[in-house]
């Protein structure tokens, strides 16, 4: 059912009240967690992130100052070395032994290239500007005559001191080869001429191939992870595993990277170096966002699935409440104008009354006196009383004024009994209830038998009328039950008086039971309601259910405002 063609407008301004109110305070507060969820767990991810890749920097870093702490340790000893300076200081002299000297040196330095455990290479100049001495263990190392001398020229400037040049080589000269390292060591002034000009030592930078190498570069966005950056003292990138970014300016490359990704950084404390890694923020948290992504659209699928029940519900389900709803407010209204209808005007029919009653106490009529003071009390109660519920007890009192009346009208032919415990009267019922019952058993129930009532009100026999009014209540019910021993009705009559049928009588239909048990349905609804039971030449017994209900909420003052009917004096209302 589509709720934009419905022709019931009003029924759609209540759906679409519905539906936004749910939107409001159910759709959009739970999108609105999973949103605010969704950004706290992908913050709490790039923190542990952070801190788990901060703390591989470092210890790359550390790993990488090892290294090259390492190599100086071993160039400072050879340099140092007593040795090692008078086998090479013997080279240099005419006449010596150089192929043993030559055997030795190499000795020495193949011990320390088996110390180090690195792809190294040494190069010694010596001060006879006699061609360098090479000893390697990897053939991609392989310096200039332009490099060695820009070496020697650095070392010579400072004496026994480790100098760096500050940049990086590319093994065999490729810029796929791994990079080498190289550092410089110049004997110290005071020492004993050795002959040798400068120690060079050129090795692969391991740790930083490592670091560079950790994260392959990729040009998609869907599979770039993260990149690596080496960075000399002047902020100049030296070495990147994306190859276009070497030469550029660190501070450059962190800004373009600062809102993408997470940075971090390390220092090599031996070179005046920076390590810096950026991290893409997006790889971190495409998983995260894919669960977000099937989040939302299961709110949205069930918002359209509400807007689905919202339509059945309303349409399907509340429409025929409602019309349920509707008849049985209209029914009541029914009700109440046919109550109207015979409802006059109260101050007319008790001062037309009570002038009936002073003119029987002028005559000295006290029947007629005492008939129209009992229809004042009952019609005072009845047509001033705006509650619809009064107590048990009051109900009963304006039952013996309205019986004393139908005694005077047809003789004292039938007895009332009242037998209801005293703990029942404060109950409430709902005001005249009881008279058009014992009306019935009045007017129908006795007809017609021997010493019973006829409409001319003349006796008919000996037999006497009873009619009995009794109370019990038991589990939050109150029951009312009115019995007598009139002459009773078939199964087809008491089947057909609450559908008033055809040939049903109509004071029991519509003045009596009919109109009682719908007040009760309509007031109390189930399962309070009127059962009647009657068995032809025994009598008629009506069970009228209601629930246990205090009256003192619902009573009125006593005095009304019509004055009081047992004082002779007349009064004008």
């Amino acid at each position: 059912m589509n709720i934009f063609t419905l022709k019931n407008r009003k029924q759609y301004r209540i759906a679409l009240k519905h539906l936004r109110l749910f939107i409001l305070l159910v759709a959009v507060p739970v999108l609105l967690i999973l949103v605010f969820s969704g950004f706290l767990f992908r913050r709490q991810i790039i923190n542990m992130i952070y801190l788990q890749q901060e703390a591989a920097l470092e210890q790359y870093a550390a790993g990488i100052d090892t290294e090259i702490r390492g190599m100086s340790i071993i160039a400072s000893s050879l340099i140092h070395n007593k040795t090692f300076a008078n086998y090479t200081k013997e080279l240099l002299s005419p006449g010596s032994r150089r192929f043993l000297l030559l055997s030795e040196i190499e000795r020495i330095l193949n011990t320390s290239l088996l110390l180090s455990r690195e792809l190294a290479g040494f190069y010694i100049s010596f001060t006879d500007h006699s061609p360098p001495l090479v000893l390697r263990n990897y053939g991609g190392i392989n310096l200039s005559a332009g490099d060695i001398a820009a070496l020697t020229e650095m070392a010579g400037a400072s004496p026994g001191l480790i100098v760096f040049p500050g940049t990086l080589s590319s093994a065999l000269g490729g810029s796929g080869e791994p990079q080498t390292l190289s550092l410089a060591v110049a004997p110290p002034r005071d020492s004993a001429g050795s002959g040798i000009e400068t120690l060079i030592v050129s090795f692969v930078a391991t740790g930083l191939m490592d670091f560079i190498r950790q994260r392959q570069w990729d040009a998609d966005p869907s599979r770039y992870v993260s990149d690596s950056f080496l960075a000399d003292r002047n902020g100049r990138v030296l070495m990147a595993n994306n190859p276009d970014m070497t030469g550029r300016d660190i501070r450059d490359i962190e800004g373009e990277f600062k809102k993408t990704c997470i940075i971090m950084k390390a220092s090599l404390e031996t070179m005046g170096w920076t390590l810096m890694e950026a991290v893409n923020i997006r790889s971190l948290t495409r998983q995260v966002n894919r669960i977000l992504y099937v989040l939302y659209a299961a709110i949205s699928l069930i918002v359209l699935l509400f807007i689905r029940y919202n339509s059945f519900f309303f349409f399907r389900i509340l429409n025929p409440l409602l019309e349920e709803i509707r008849n049985e407010h209209t029914e009541r209204l029914k009700s109440e104008i046919e109550a109207l209808r015979y409802r006059l005007n109260p101050h007319f029919l008790c001062n037309t009354l009570n002038a009936i009653r002073m003119m029987a106490i002028i005559t000295k009529n006290n029947a007629i006196r005492e008939m129209s003071s009992a229809l004042m009390r009952l019609t005072e109660d009845t047509l001033s009383r705006e509650d619809t519920v009064c107590s048990l007890e009051h109900e009963l009192h304006n039952l013996d004024n309205y019986v004393y009346i139908m005694k005077v009208r047809y003789g004292d032919t039938f007895e009332f009994i009242k037998d209801v415990d005293a703990s029942l009267l404060p109950l409430g019922v709902p005001s005249m209830i009881l008279q058009p019952l014992v009306e019935n058993a009045i007017l129908h129930g006795f007809h017609g038998l021997p010493g019973g009532t006829s409409l001319s009100g003349e006796a008919a026999g000996r037999r006497q009328s009873t009619i009995v009014v009794s109370a019990s209540a038991a589990e939050g019910v109150l029951t009312i039950e009115i019995k007598d021993n009139g002459r009773g009705m078939s199964v087809e009559v008491v089947a057909g008086i609450f559908n008033n049928e055809p040939g049903t009588q109509n004071g029991w239909s519509r003045i009596g039971l009919n109109n009682v048990r719908r007040r009760i349905m309509l007031t109390y609804g189930n399962p309070y309601t009127v059962r009647l039971a009657s068995y032809p030449g025994e009598g008629t017994v009506v069970i009228m259910t209601l629930p246990v209900q205090d009256a003192d909420n619902h009573e009125r003052a006593g005095n009304t405002g019509w004055g009081d009917i047992q004082n002779d004096e007349y009064a004008d209302h």
